[in-house]
This record gives structure tokens, sequence and C-alpha cells, in this order.
């Protein structure tokens, strides 16, 4: 469908069709928003409504395709998270 936009010139952005993957730490509609903390995956804290730049991101045509882990309130310099 990306392609097909663009070829005709109606292209939604620049982010038209490319998957992206968000923090823990922001809103995506539906998913769980953890911020790294174990204590907030119960499944409770599924986000109501995306946040600004994830609703920008879809305006300009990006995929969201999930979520990413982090360090928990993202305070380490590493990407790891157990």
């Amino acid at each position: 469908a990306s392609t097909e936009r663009y070829e005709s010139g109606r292209s939604l952005g620049p982010w038209d069709g490319v998957p992206v993957m968000i923090k823990t730490e922001i809103d995506v509609e539906g998913l769980r928003t953890t911020s790294g903390r174990r204590y907030r995956s119960d499944g409770t804290d599924a986000a109501t409504r995306d946040d600004t730049v994830v609703r920008r991101l879809r305006e300009a045509g990006a995929i969201v395709v999930g979520t990413t882990v982090m360090h928990e309130k993202g305070v380490q310099p590493t990407g790891f998270n157990p």
C-alpha cells in the first residue's frame, strides 16, 4: 500500500511504510507502558491513547510494530533489560 501511495504521489509522509518500535516509556494505545519496571507488567497498565510522538509517527505513515524493553525508568546507559 505504501509503494502504491508513493508511486501515485499520495504518500502519507517521510515515514510511510517504515516499521518502528517504541520504548516502553512512551504510550502506545493498547500496549503496556512499563518503563522497564517489573511491577508494572501485570497487564493493567495498557495505554488508552498514543503519546504525541507516536501519533505523529503514525500520521507520517509509520507502522508501529510494538514496544522495546529498557532499563528501569531508563536510568542505565546500556540497553540490557532481563
